[in-house]
């Protein structure tokens, strides 16, 4: 998914802290935004990652706290000379796109530009495009969507989907693709996920020829890969597919040419093997309910039935996210 970077990091990242050097925009767009409490701030990227995450950043993103400052540096520069974007420039923006790319500085600038042109090119995607904008999805189908609580072996946050559960006639293919761009951008607020990427199990029990086609129709599937794929700088690590069915592997090969080869070596097919899937991902961190058939702690099993989305990190619904959606949403892409 990311192009090899250009650094060559010169030693193993640390929790030291980079000095903030944000600047004002060219198009005086305010460098530093309210940011969720939750979120790195620019005076301390870097300095809560995980053991895990350190060697991760240093091994296979080229990270190192001398790598990481040149490139903040120059990656600020690019974004405030390009005249087409209004952006943020903090770090904790910057950074995103750094790892996403693998330290290489001109393809995180490249990032940037897709991840703002998007919200032209998909204008109905990105209206409303908050948790107010989603409130709907999550509250009205408390089953589809879930991101779990805690990580895999990996450091990758799970990304839990029950395609069954998604009624086609009441969320339009719009909400249903705002709700998964919203869900990833409070994803990728939090460090570990951006170094480690996610890890996104899908349920198909219940997949119809009728989901299938509202699928194909406007290309949405398209649409979903230019969101997730080329503009957010979201890592997909795995692909973890459950109880597929005749009628998924038929359109699977239908539309399997959307993934590239790469994505396609990553999708890992457990047909009904609660096994198969137990040996990915350990049973402590799935649900208990079928086809999961995990052991996670049964109140907090509940707690992500009856109330998701309104505790815990991914508090959507509390409203505490609002503030930051709403600056995050201040950037502009401005055509030629």
């Amino acid at each position: 998914m990311s192009n090899e970077g250009d650094s060559v990091p010169t030693e193993p990242a640390d929790n030291s802290q980079v000095d903030d050097c944000a600047g004002a925009s060219s198009l005086q767009v305010p460098a530093s935004i309210p940011v969720h409490p939750d979120s790195p701030t620019a005076e301390v990227v870097g300095s809560n990652l995980s053991q895990l995450a350190i060697k991760r950043a240093y091994n296979e993103l080229g990270e190192s706290e001398a790598t990481r400052a040149v490139a903040l540096t120059a990656l600020r520069e690019l974004v405030t000379n390009d005249a087409q974007l209004s952006c943020r420039t903090d770090n904790a923006f910057l950074i995103k796109f750094l790892r996403h790319r693998k330290f290489n500085v001109e393809g995180a600038h490249q990032k940037i530009r897709a991840y703002l042109q998007v919200r032209n090119t998909m204008s109905d995607v990105f209206a409303n495009f908050n948790p107010g904008g989603v409130r709907a999805v999550l509250e009205g189908y408390p089953n589809l969507f879930c991101l779990l609580p805690e990580r895999d072996s990996e450091g990758r946050l799970l990304v839990m989907c029950r395609v069954g559960a998604w009624d086609c006639d009441g969320v339009s293919r719009t909400d249903l693709l705002r709700t998964v761009g919203v869900l990833m951008e409070a994803a990728l607020e939090e460090e570990e996920t951006q170094v480690n990427g996610v890890s996104v199990i899908l349920d198909l029990h219940g997949l119809s020829w009728h989901q299938i086609l509202t699928m194909k129709r406007d290309s949405y599937l398209k649409r979903l890969k230019e969101v997730v794929s080329k503009a957010l700088p979201v890592r997909v690590k795995q692909i973890h597919l459950m109880r597929g069915g005749r009628i998924f592997d038929v359109a699977f090969k239908i539309f399997s040419f959307l993934l590239s080869a790469k994505m396609r070596q990553r999708v890992l097919n457990h047909g009904p093997s609660v096994a198969s899937l137990h040996k990915a991902i350990e049973p402590r961190l799935l649900p208990i309910e079928q086809p999961f058939c995990g052991t996670m702690d049964s109140h907090t099993d509940e707690s992500l039935r009856l109330r998701p989305f309104k505790e815990g990190r991914f508090d959507l619904l509390s409203g505490r996210w609002d503030a930051w959606f709403e600056a995050n949403n201040k950037q502009k892409f401005l055509e030629n």
